[in-house]
């Protein structure tokens, strides 16, 4: 009887093991290892074999990049329950990424992935609604996604809900909430103020996000007055320019000398 328990016990262990070597060959870099063995764990069914399996057609480990394999892996995992797998989907129908742009399927994956507490799927599930990208404009649903994914925190939501609270976008004004969300984002990483810098970039060009001149002056100016020299000069070409604000030539003067004072090269040249 001992035997046969040991017996047992040895095969059960043997296959732990086994069932493994995707993820470790995977975790160590040893792609071309995790390749064959994601690839016939992800085949058998194992959920995340085939999350696993998805990175490397999708990033091209192991095996050159095969976008149309990594979507139907990632689907795989995600309608096994992976949220990992459910908000890369979103990003791939959002984003245009081996497949059409797809906003609805976006919103369908990205919404699965955030009531699954994924923070990544509810920052961008509440850019949507905040932006009416794909779906009506529902400054509610913002709200609340962008207080989920900062409670889980992404530091990007919590400015984003002390901007909504502190200018009153969807929410009556209140300058406590702001004050405790700023100092929330602030206490998330040291790169808090680059934070507000990437923020500002990000709604001035449209990457990632719809091009709003309001938010990027917005978030310019709050990393400016903290020191941040790349976005006093970005704030500095703004007033130049008359990009989203009228155009102010004693301000971009301003701006452009704290720049430079900062040591950003380009400012020196305006």
């Amino acid at each position: 009887m001992k035997k046969i328990f040991c017996f047992i016990s040895t095969v059960l262990f043997s296959l732990s093991i086994y069932a493994n070597d995707c993820a470790n060959d995977y975790i160590q870099g040893d792609y071309d290892k995790a390749l064959l063995a994601c690839e016939k764990q992800a085949k058998q069914g194992d959920r995340e074999a085939q999350l696993n399996l998805a990175f490397l057609y999708d990033q091209g480990r192991g095996i050159k990049v095969n976008k149309e394999k990594a979507l139907y892996w990632f689907t795989k995992a995600a309608k096994q329950g992976v949220s990992e797998a459910q908000y890369n989907l979103g990003l791939k129908y959002a984003n245009g990424d081996g497949v059409k742009i797809d906003k609805g399927k976006a919103l369908y994956w990205y919404t699965i992935a955030a009531k699954q507490s994924s923070g990544d799927a509810q920052y961008n599930l509440a850019l949507l609604y905040d932006q009416g990208d794909g779906v009506e404009v529902n400054k509610q649903k913002a709200l609340y996604w962008f207080t989920q994914a900062a409670e889980e925190g992404d530091i990007s939501a919590s400015l984003e809900l002390a901007y909504m609270y502190d200018q009153g976008e969807g929410v009556e004004v209140n300058p406590e909430k702001a004050l405790y969300w700023f100092s929330q984002a602030q206490g998330v990483e040291e790169g808090f103020v680059g934070a507000q810098y990437i923020l500002a970039s990000k709604y001035a060009k449209g990457e990632g996000v719809k091009v709003d001149k309001r938010k990027a002056l917005y978030w310019y100016t709050k990393a400016a007055k903290l020191g941040d020299g790349e976005a006093q000069y970005g704030l500095a070409q703004m007033y130049d320019r008359g990009d989203g604000v009228k155009v102010d030539k004693e301000k971009a003067l301003f701006w452009y000398k704290k720049a430079a004072d900062q040591g950003v090269t380009d400012a020196k040249h305006e």
